[in-house]
């Protein structure tokens, strides 16, 4: 993704640029200007470039049917963020040289900007990178809006940027939503501490990334996924005790209050942010 955000009224973003342009490199990059880039890179690493030529040539099974790829990168590969940082570094390099505020991560990028006539020029560069380079930007993903004007927000590295707040997409509500759907089905016949245990996991590490989102009153994350975790753990209950329900009615939250998963040490999300928000006054 790259976002070109200019100071003020004049911002303007543009979004999901060198995301969409892997979906052609995965796809069309020719094997030998990708190979001919890594052999001047690893001059002295002879045997890498064996196993990453390997790794390019595997053959692919579709549809019941064998085929060598010629051209591409297997898209979700753990080799492909390599790739993708090394054919990205001389892009790196152009946008440091011209002394654009360039920030890149795999394959998700940020470009602060000045000035529409900067935005224009930077998009010009990469465009021009692009072609060079066998690439394509993506016409439909390319948009432009002021990120400070509402519903003109952009995401980046999970996060959702909108009207001078950042705040959690919601794709990553929901992955983080469909992962604890799959540690509390009613049906698992596991008991409630040891699914505990197993979200903690989850919660933990989602926190620890995402603390730094903004909420409101009526519109808190963390607040809304803790009840939404403990609403999961009160229906396995209930259908342990042969009364199957969706775990919301009052008799559920008078049996099994929010006191009781913090004494099973459920990690809870609000309590973390009050926590570390308390830390950093």
């Amino acid at each position: 993704m790259i976002v070109l955000n200019f100071d003020h009224s004049s911002s303007v973003s543009i979004s999901r640029v060198i995301a969409n342009s892997f979906y052609w490199w995965f796809r069309n990059l020719n094997f030998t200007s990708l190979l001919l880039l890594f052999n001047v890179l690893m001059t002295n690493c002879q045997q890498p470039l064996e196993l990453i030529q390997k790794c390019l040539e595997q053959g692919v099974m579709e549809d019941g049917k064998e085929w060598t790829p010629t051209q591409g990168t297997v898209q979700g590969s753990p080799l492909s963020p390599l790739l993708s940082n090394l054919y990205l570094h001389s892009l790196d390099k152009i946008m440091s040289e011209k002394g654009y505020k360039w920030i890149r991560f795999a394959d998700d990028s940020v470009a602060i900007c000045n000035s529409g006539s900067e935005a224009e020029t930077i998009l010009k560069d990469i465009n021009d990178w692009m072609n060079k380079n066998g690439l394509t930007l993506h016409p439909e993903k390319t948009r432009r809006g002021n990120y400070r004007r509402k519903g003109q927000g952009f995401d980046f590295l999970g996060y959702h940027f909108e009207c001078g707040r950042k705040t959690v997409r919601k794709k990553s509500v929901k992955k983080l939503r469909d992962k604890i759907r799959s540690l509390t089905k009613r049906t698992a016949g596991k008991n409630v501490k040891e699914i505990t245990a197993k979200l903690n996991t989850v919660l933990r590490g989602w926190f620890n990334y995402f603390k730094h989102a903004e909420v409101r009153k009526f519109d808190n994350v963390f607040k809304e996924t803790d009840g939404f975790t403990r609403r999961r753990l009160r229906s396995i209950l209930r259908t342990q005790e042969k009364r199957p329900s969706f775990g919301r009615c009052l008799n559920d939250h008078l049996n099994w209050p929010n006191k009781f998963f913090a004494a099973l040490g459920l990690f809870d999300l609000q309590v973390a942010r009050m926590s570390a928000c308390q830390s950093q006054v």
